[in-house]
């Protein structure tokens, strides 16, 4: 895959720094009672390396950074370095309780960032994205090398989940989140759907390699993914069976996503910048003037500012839109000088 001679290039990052910060026991209970009041949708970014870094020598920081002003300024919390892959909250918490998917496991924060812990061991590495249930939250699945692994605990402890995946290489993962049941995973040899909550997986008719299954915000029975070699499918019956979008044939698009209205669909991929479809995936839009390195490998859309849309680069930076994708403009250059944007996760729980 095109994208897999990046992790070679920047392996040194993750020797540099082997122990995060650690977690207060007191913080790893397995249920909380606490209210949180969400003011705002929180952007958080996974920053891989920057232009600036050596082989040698004092490095900029890389890792995860949040926003709470709409990316006019950012914080970075949890581990300095290392390969930050994936970003998910646990919900209703205002991202309080979240989870890093990470080249070294699993990190879980319980206290806004202060304190982190990993819940994984040797057995689950190179962590590509985790799941956190809506409805049951404590529930976690996430996707490896190695497959699927699973949690009912908050990731205190883990339990393989492999049966019926016929190749193991997992590159999304989500749950269903009207259905604590269903789960629906994106691997090397297409999408798998469970039905008992992660343990075991049966194959849908989509055969192709998939980066990134996404579930509508609006309408919870439509699913898209982002294709290896063959750019987009879609779904109408909660990730059953799924349909080729015909005009992104031969793109390779690493994350895809729902617009504000139920039909709109964001892409980005390899050398091919941002896509957008206003009508779920039957024709697509270039929508990429001012991007002025094409490789995207993340893409966030804003509900709280209509029209806003950011695209993570894999060298280039962040770029944002606010004008729904028509023009784009670098953002925080001197924070993501030719930076590898790996994953954009916005939090719009409020």
């Amino acid at each position: 895959m095109k994208t897999y001679w990046i992790l070679g290039a920047i392996c040194f990052v993750a020797c540099s720094n082997s122990k995060p910060v650690a977690q207060d026991d007191s913080n790893l209970s397995t249920s909380t009672q606490t209210s949180y009041n969400c003011t705002s949708e929180r952007l958080y970014a996974s920053l891989l390396s920057t232009r600036r870094h050596r082989l040698s020598g004092e490095n900029p920081i890389v890792g995860i950074y949040d926003s709470r002003d709409g990316g006019s300024s950012w914080t970075h919390t949890g581990w300095p370095q290392g390969r930050h892959f994936a970003i998910a909250t646990e919900p209703s918490t205002c991202g309080v309780i979240r989870y890093v998917a990470a080249g070294n496991g699993l990190f879980r924060t319980m206290d806004d960032g202060r304190t982190w812990r990993i819940t994984t061991d040797w057995q689950q590495t190179e962590i590509q994205e985790v799941a956190v249930s809506t409805m049951k939250v404590q529930h976690l699945l996430i996707g490896t090398p190695y497959g699927i692994f699973r949690s009912e605990n908050r990731g205190e402890t883990w339990q393989e989940a492999n049966q019926g995946l016929n190749q193991r290489f997992t590159s999304s993962i989500r749950y269903d989140r009207t259905n604590a049941d269903r789960a629906v995973a994106g691997t090397e040899s297409g999408v798998y759907i469970s039905n008992d909550g992660g343990r075991s997986w049966m194959p849908t008719n989509l055969k192709e390699p998939v980066r990134s299954v996404r579930q509508s915000p609006d309408n919870p029975s439509m699913w898209v993914a982002g294709l290896q070699h063959k750019g987009a499918a879609t779904s109408i019956d909660f990730g059953k069976t799924w349909q080729m979008s015909p005009s992104m044939d031969g793109k390779t698009i690493y994350q895809i996503e729902f617009g504000l209205k139920q039909t709109e669909l964001w892409a980005g991929g390899w050398d091919v910048g941002v896509w957008y479809s206003p009508d779920f995936g039957l024709t697509w839009e270039h929508r990429s003037e001012g991007i002025a390195y094409p490789f995207i490998h993340s893409i966030a859309v804003s509900r709280e500012h209509p029209g806003r849309i950011w695209a993570g680069s894999m060298g280039g930076g962040l770029f944002r839109s606010d004008d729904h994708g028509k023009t784009w403009t670098e953002s925080n250059r001197e924070l993501f000088e030719a930076g590898q944007i790996w994953d954009l996760f916005i939090d719009t729980e409020q």
